[in-house]
C-alpha cells in the first residue's frame, strides 16, 4: 500500500485499524467521543468521509482533537486483535500531515488557471480559501454583481449550494432549541465534501450580518473554547435566499430611497399649502375641508400618504428596523395632515394649529433624517 497517494493510504490505513478495532459503527465511534472528557464530537458524516478518503482529517489544534481521539479510541478498543502494535498519535499525525500536504497541493494546481466559469468553481474557491479574506472579497464583489444582474446562478455552485445549506440548518438547529452550533460540525457534518469552503461560507453569513459568533453558552451544542456559531437578529427574522442579498440589499436601498423621495414630495406640498392659507385673511373664503389650499384634492394627499405607507410595507419585508423608523416618519406626516386641515376649516384657532403643524414638521424631518442615517448604516450604501 506504500504506492498509494498519502491521502489514500491515510483512508486504508484508518479502514484498516477500524478493523482490527472490532469494526465499530460510526454511531459507536461517535457516542465513545461523546464520553470523553470534555466530550469530542465524531460525526457520522465526518467520519465517513475520513475512511472513505474524500476529505483529509483536520488539524487537531484548529478542531480540538477528533483525529487524535479517534486513533486513540481504535487502538485502545478491547477488541483490538492481539499482536497488533500501536502506532501512537504521533505517528498518526505524520500519516494526517503528508495527505494535507498532497491535498493542499492538489488544491492549488486545480485553481493554477485564470479561468473562473461555473464548471471550474471548485478549483477558484479552494485557491480563494487558501489565499484568505482579500481573495475572498474579490469573489463575494464578483457574486453581487451576478446577484445584481440575476445572474446568480451562474456563479460559485458550490459556494451557492454550501451558504444555502449552512443557514438553513442553522435556523433547522435554533427552532430545535439549539441555537449555537460549533464550527466543526458547520465544516464536517453540514457541508461535508463541501467542508474546505466553510470558511468562506461563514464569513459571506457574518458580512450579510445573518449569524455572528456565539460569546455565552446557551445550549448543549456549544463547544467551549471553540469558534460556535448563532443566528444574528437579522438572521432569525429573514427566511429567503442568502446568496440572493447582495440584489436584496440593492432593492432595499431603492426602496428607502422612494420613500424619502415622496415624504419630500408631500412636505413640499404641505410648506404650499400652510403658506397659502396664512398668507390670505381670516375669513380665508375656499372651503378647505374638500379641495386644499393648492387646488388639490385632499383624496390625492391621503393617496399619496397610502403610497408613502407601502412603500414603507415594502422596506419592512427585507429590514424590520428600517420599516420601525419608516412607519415613525409615516406617523408624524399624517399629524402634519390633521393640523393643515384644521387650520383651513377652523379660521379662529389658525395660529394654534400652526403651531401644531410646526412642532409636526420638526418632528417630520428629524425622524426623516434619522431614518435615512439608519439606511446608510444597514445596506453599506449611500
Amino acid at each position: 500500500m506504500n504506492d498509494l497517494p498519502a491521502p489514500e493510504r491515510l483512508a486504508h490505513d484508518l479502514r484498516e485499524l477500524r478493523k482490527n478495532a472490532g469494526n465499530p459503527s460510526y454511531t459507536v465511534i461517535a457516542v465513545w467521543g461523546g464520553q470523553q472528557e470534555p466530550p469530542v464530537r465524531l460525526g457520522k458524516s465526518k467520519l465517513s468521509l475520513w475512511f472513505s478518503g474524500k476529505s483529509v482529517p483536520t488539524d487537531d489544534r484548529l478542531d480540538g482533537r477528533p483525529f487524535t481521539t479517534l486513533v486513540d479510541l481504535l487502538e485502545a478498543n478491547p477488541l483490538q486483535k492481539s499482536g497488533t502494535p500501536k502506532q501512537g498519535a504521533t505517528a498518526w499525525q505524520e500519516r494526517r500531515r503528508a495527505a494535507e500536504r498532497v491535498k493542499q497541493g492538489k488544491r492549488r494546481a486545480d485553481s493554477s488557471g485564470d479561468d473562473r466559469s461555473a464548471a471550474d468553481n471548485g478549483g477558484t474557491l479552494q485557491r480563494l480559501a487558501d489565499e484568505g479574506l482579500p481573495a475572498y472579497e474579490s469573489l463575494h464583489q464578483e457574486s453581487e454583481q451576478a446577484a445584481t444582474s440575476g445572474k446568480m446562478s451562474e456563479v460559485d455552485p458550490r459556494l451557492r449550494r454550501a451558504i444555502r445549506n449552512v443557514f438553513g440548518r442553522l435556523h433547522d438547529f435554533t427552532l430545535q432549541g439549539s441555537p449555537q452550533v460549533y464550527v466543526g460540525v458547520i465544516r464536517d457534518d453540514w457541508l461535508g465534501e463541501d467542508s474546505d469552503l466553510a470558511g468562506l461560507v461563514i464569513r459571506h453569513l457574518e458580512r450579510e450580518e445573518l449569524i455572528t459568533q456565539s460569546t455565552k453558552p446557551m445550549c448543549l451544542t456549544y463547544v467551549p473554547g471553540m469558534k460556535n456559531y448563532e443566528l444574528a437578529e437579522k438572521g432569525k427574522d429573514f427566511f429567503g435566499d442568502p446568496v440572493s442579498l447582495p440584489k436584496r440589499r440593492e432593492q432595499l436601498f431603492a426602496d428607502c430611497r422612494d420613500f424619502v423621495e415622496r415624504c419630500h414630495v408631500l412636505q413640499d406640498d404641505f410648506g404650499v399649502q400652510v403658506r397659502s392659507i396664512f398668507n390670505n385673511n381670516v375669513g380665508y373664503g375656499v372651503d378647505l375641508s374638500e379641495v386644499t389650499a393648492t387646488g388639490r384634492s385632499w383624496r390625492d394627499v391621503d393617496m399619496d400618504l397610502n403610497e408613502v405607507e407601502r412603500s414603507a410595507r415594502r422596506i419592512g419585508t427585507v429590514d424590520g428596523v428600517l420599516f420601525d423608523g419608516a412607519r415613525s416618519v409615516h406617523r408624524s406626516l399624517m399629524v402634519e395632515v390633521e393640523a393643515i386641515k384644521k387650520a383651513g376649516t377652523d379660521p379662529g384657532n389658525r395660529h394654534t394649529y400652526h403651531a401644531a403643524w410646526q412642532e409636526a414638521r420638526e418632528r417630520s424631518d428629524r425622524l426623516r433624517d434619522e431614518f435615512t442615517a439608519s439606511v446608510r448604516a444597514r445596506t453599506c450604501l449611500s
